[in-house]
């Protein structure tokens, strides 16, 4: 818990399958994540932390996060909450955030201190081109620690899900578990198998 990077370079491991944590640095000699874009094998769980540190969103869309055959996925944002984010910094996690999609297969994905003012558009149902769902394992689907984010709407459907836990989203104003595409001539429903739902810190 006390890593605070991992050495350049790491983009030269290439028969890797397994990578529990990739640490992204604040120092030019420390490991970019757009080095996970080499490492195409690795599976099964991968964390990633220090987003904050991440400048250029290029790097995020070069990691081909989608591209993995992973089913756990923790995205994580280190920063100080009690700081408040300019508009700059929030539409920088959001372009991050939509550049970090993860694989079609996943099974549990844990956000956390992302403050975008929006949810990426992987998650949601923007246009026809978008499938009602493109996540048909995911179970498990956890937000924690986004003080931006106001609304949850438009979400695709996420046929699977059966645990959803909302944490310390302070502007959280709602959730939509009912969506109407254009495409669909009835309204569906986000979570049809949702059996477990935990907010904590929402007031």
């Amino acid at each position: 818990h006390k890593l605070c990077c991992l050495p350049s370079g790491f983009g030269k491991l290439t028969c890797l399958r397994k990578l529990g944590l990739f640490v992204i640095g604040a120092g030019v000699d420390d490991a970019r994540i757009l080095e996970l874009g080499n490492l195409k094998m690795i599976s099964g769980r991968l964390e990633i932390t220090n987003l904050q540190y991440l400048r250029n969103p290029s790097d995020a869309k070069n990691a081909c996060l989608k591209q993995k055959n992973t089913e756990f996925f923790m995205l994580n944002w280190s920063q100080n909450q009690m700081e408040e984010a300019s508009v700059s910094d929030m539409n920088h996690d959001l372009v991050v955030l939509d550049y970090l999609e993860p694989p079609s297969q996943i099974r549990e994905l844990v956000i956390r201190g992302y403050r975008g003012p929006c949810l990426p558009r992987w998650m949601t149902k923007q246009s026809d081109s978008v499938p009602l769902s493109q996540f048909l394992c995911l179970t498990n689907l956890q937000l924690q620690q986004s003080p931006n984010l106001k609304h949850m709407r438009g979400l695709v459907q996420l046929p699977l899900l059966k645990k959803l836990r909302l944490c310390r989203m302070p502007n959280l104003e709602e959730l939509q578990i009912i969506t109407c595409g254009s495409d669909v001539p009835e309204k569906y429903y986000c979570f049809p198998l949702l059996s477990t739902l935990i907010i904590v810190d929402c007031p």
